[in-house]
């Protein structure tokens, strides 16, 4: 199997790959293939070929290049978060060929991390670039589907992080999948600010070229997002919902825009009612690292039939929910999500952790199937709270909390109590006037009173860098003398 990149080119070659918004530069496929040549020659000369490549750096048109320079030359991407601080301990685990750094990540590093060669994608600045001349021996590296393709990260809200291995056909059929949900097509402009070092960020670059689509990539400052989703009319846009949320702040989104790829955490109810008033194209996905990103998306008319949900599963990927003895549960009854198809991981590169069931991967998530097959997710198994012997899902609680005309968002947790065991606790993001009292006569008919938190607090809510809640700082925050 050849990379994609070549077959687009013969295909397209006259059709705008890649767009960059701060020099209004363009590529097009043809062009973007011969500066993929070039890279890929250059990066065969630090003997990549089977091996990984450490990518510290954002979105731009020289890290797309890179992306695709590796599969050409046959190494494993790993893009790393680029922010400070370089973790040693991460970069060990990779034990990469190269290290590659662009923008402020160069001023981090040394000529050499523990003897691994470090180079810049820029010509000047204090790391040395990338060799300047290609390996006169270099050919086109033939991948099998099963080979590895890339190497990320998991969040790791809940502990060390996995490295999760893709291989080829993970990575395909994902793009693949999705394609067909959201219906892209050749000539869609899709603008990409999420970082690489997730596959919501990562995707859309693999996504382009099977699609023949063109990828802006630039930034997650909402101003400058903005500013190029209507500078270039933008098509596609993935984001997570704290980011769309600063964004409806600020003004309209462009009348160009007909998909709204909102992953990286559930959106509240306050959010898709914004979006439906406003007419946003949103697309509620769940995925995760180990599905190669999508798992079950929504479309917008779901969000308005059904709004707690995440859509159907993706085309060839199967969601099962099953009990505690993994057991398949009926439509409608909450259990553990399971998914298999071609989008699953094979592992994990250094952990047995990756566990299976009834013939899938066990996300550790809570959800259900409904009689039409769409998918809730519930939260985190571990997430689930046991108060006085009557089990509690966060994000039913959330969910009722949310919908208070003067909550913009909620994070409820399982808190340690001695009487109970657990109690339920809040911490409310406020959009007007809105007291604990307001709240509890709000929540006094729509939750159990088991469900009912029993600590408060409002403030701003903590979240790690993709934008999901950090439960473990809210807990401490609510766990404070006064709530």
């Amino acid at each position: 199997m050849d990379d994609w990149l070549a077959d687009r080119r013969v295909e397209s070659p006259a059709a705008t790959a890649v767009v960059d918004p701060k020099t209004d530069a363009s590529w097009t496929y043809a062009e973007l293939d011969a500066a993929v040549e070039t890279l890929a020659g250059r990066l065969s000369t630090f003997n990549v070929s089977g091996e990984r490549i450490a990518l510290y750096a954002p979105p731009s048109p020289a890290t797309i290049q890179l992306v695709h320079a590796a599969m050409r030359a046959g190494a494993i991407i790993v893009p790393v978060d680029p922010t400070p601080p370089i973790d040693a301990a991460r970069l060990e685990r990779v034990d990469p060929a190269l290290v590659v750094v662009a923008g402020s990540a160069t001023d981090r590093f040394d000529e050499t991390v523990a003897s691994i060669p470090v180079r810049s994608l820029a010509s000047d600045g204090p790391v040395a670039p990338i060799a300047d001349e290609p390996s006169s021996s270099f050919s086109h590296a033939r991948r099998h589907p099963d080979d590895p393709l890339v190497n990320l990260f998991t969040s790791g809200t809940t502990g060390q992080p996995d490295l999760v291995e893709l291989t080829v056909n993970n990575v395909c059929y994902s793009a693949m999948a999705s394609s067909k949900r959201l219906q892209t097509t050749t000539g869609d402009r899709w603008c990409s600010p999420l970082g690489l070092h997730h596959m919501g960020g990562l995707a859309p670059i693999y996504r382009a070229v099977l699609d023949g689509m063109t990828v802006v990539p630039t930034t997650t400052d909402p101003e400058s997002l903005l500013t190029t989703l209507h500078t270039y009319e933008a098509t596609a846009v993935s984001l997570v919902p704290v980011l769309l949320e600063e964004l409806l702040e600020r003004r309209s989104l462009p009348a160009s825009l007909r998909i709204v790829l909102l992953g990286g955490g559930p959106a509240s109810p306050s959010l898709l009612d914004r979006c439906l008033d406003r007419s946003v194209p949103v697309f509620p996905t769940y995925g995760m690292t180990e599905t190669a990103s999508q798992i079950a998306t929504a479309t917008p008319a779901d969000v308005q039939t059904a709004p707690n949900s995440v859509g159907r599963p993706i085309f060839s990927t199967t969601v099962t929910i099953v009990d505690e003895n993994g057991a398949p549960c009926p439509p409608n009854t909450a259990g553990e999500i399971v998914v298999s198809g071609p989008t699953v991981s094979p592992g994990y590169v250094d952990s047995d952790a990756f566990e299976r069931c009834a013939g899938g991967f066990k996300t550790g998530d809570r959800g259900l199937l409904d009689a039409d097959g769409r998918l809730f997710v519930l939260g985190r198994t571990d997430d689930r709270i046991n108060t006085g012997g009557e089990t509690v899902d966060p994000a039913v609680v959330q969910r009722a909390v949310e919908r208070h005309p003067a909550v913009e968002g909620a994070a409820v947790v399982g808190l340690e109590d001695d009487r109970w065991g657990e109690r339920v606790g809040a911490l409310i993001e406020r959009a007007g006037d809105c007291t604990a009292d307001d709240l509890a006569a709000f929540l006094s008919d729509r939750l159990a009173s088991h469900e009912q938190p029993r600590t408060i607090a409002f403030g701003s809510i903590e979240r790690t860098p993709s934008g999901t809640i950090d439960r473990q700082a809210i807990k401490a925050r609510l766990k404070q003398p006064g709530n």
